[in-house]
């Protein structure tokens, strides 16, 4: 969308035509590239406005400075990553056969790319002296944990999520996200089909021992 918006400027056509809600995707769009390209110290307010050929001033019209357009950059990668995890839960197919997709999906290329895990590596920065933007990872991390608990919960046959599913999922997510930031990071450390089995045998030696248990 970033890219879009540099052709409109580029071609002298007018921006007028955009939407309320377009303009605001535009500029989240081109803060998540900045932060991915220039890091969390290189990037900022004018940096964007720079890159995309729009007067600071543009920012201020839509959110409150930069922090708010860091947040609301933030919340549309969280609101993607959600989007996916929640599809992924409501699909057909065997509780485990949706963690494999969970899986899957943490190492996809789309997910891997350097302008993901760079733009969410410089928010993480940030959230650091942002209360507002830390809160909204807590948010994040709760979100899956739920989501992925929901799935543990059913693997063993349970209608409703119990303490152990819980505290397995929380151990589950930050699992994925050091195998995702090491793959993201240091991809010549894990292959991702690597990192699929290790999920998996983290899956299996966690439910299929307390099956073996529960049947004796």
């Amino acid at each position: 969308m970033a890219r879009a918006l540099r052709k409109e400027i580029a071609a002298g056509k007018p921006q007028s035509r955009l939407s309320h809600a377009e303009r605001r995707g535009q500029l989240e769009e081109a803060t998540l590239t900045c932060l991915a390209r220039y890091g969390a110290q290189g990037a900022g307010l004018r940096q964007v406005c720079r890159d995309l050929g729009v007067a600071p001033s543009l920012v201020s019209y839509f959110f409150d400075g930069w922090e708010g357009l860091l947040l609301s950059a933030y919340r549309l990668l969280e609101k993607r990553a959600l989007d996916e995890y929640r599809q992924i839960a409501t699909m057909h197919g065997t509780a485990r056969e949706r963690l494999d997709c969970v899986i899957e999906r943490n190492v996809s290329p789309a997910w891997l790319s350097d302008e993901v895990v760079g733009a969410y590596i410089a928010l993480w920065d940030l959230s650091r002296t942002m209360p507002e933007l830390k809160a909204e990872f807590t948010r994040f991390h709760r979100a899956r944990r739920r989501i992925v608990s929901a799935l543990f919960s059913e693997l063993t046959g349970t209608r409703h999520r119990t303490a152990d599913a819980d505290l397995l999922a929380a151990g589950f997510v930050v699992f994925l996200d050091g195998l995702w930031l090491e793959l993201g990071l240091n991809p010549r450390n894990l292959q991702p089909r690597d990192a699929v089995r290790m999920c998996r045998i983290w899956i299996d030696a966690n439910f299929l021992s307390s099956r073996r248990a529960a049947r004796r």
